[in-house]
């Protein structure tokens, strides 16, 4: 839940604009879904897109919110599409023993710093 006596940016500072739309990676996961439940409350008016792996889908909770579309793609893949908003990378392999582990974790963070920056 969101603190109610949070101010957004834009109030707090009014020079500054609140984006409009996020992309979240990693939104199956327990991080990425919570930070898009507390975007969702915080922002209603926001665009939130939700990366996730093809054949994964998001919790309940996630998908129920009006707001939210969710992306299939993988993080390794750069012609993942991302928004013109904010990013918010929650995406990453925890199983040490994973075949995946580098390529998500490392190729994967560097492919969304890198889109992240266009």
């Amino acid at each position: 839940m969101v603190d109610p006596n949070y101010a957004a940016v834009s109030e707090r500072e009014p020079h500054r604009k609140t984006p409009r739309s996020y992309l979240i990676t990693g939104a199956t996961g327990f991080l990425g879904a919570n930070v898009a439940v507390m975007l969702a409350e915080a922002f209603p008016a926001a665009e939130i897109s939700c990366l996730a792996m093809p054949g994964t889908r998001l919790l309940g909770v996630v998908a129920a919110l009006p707001q939210v579309r969710c992306i299939e793609g993988d993080i390794a893949d750069v012609e993942v599409p991302f928004s013109d908003g904010c990013v918010v990378h929650c995406a990453a392999v925890r199983d040490p023993a994973s075949p995946r582990l580098w390529e998500v974790n490392a190729v994967g963070t560097g492919a969304v710093a890198e889109k992240a920056a266009r």
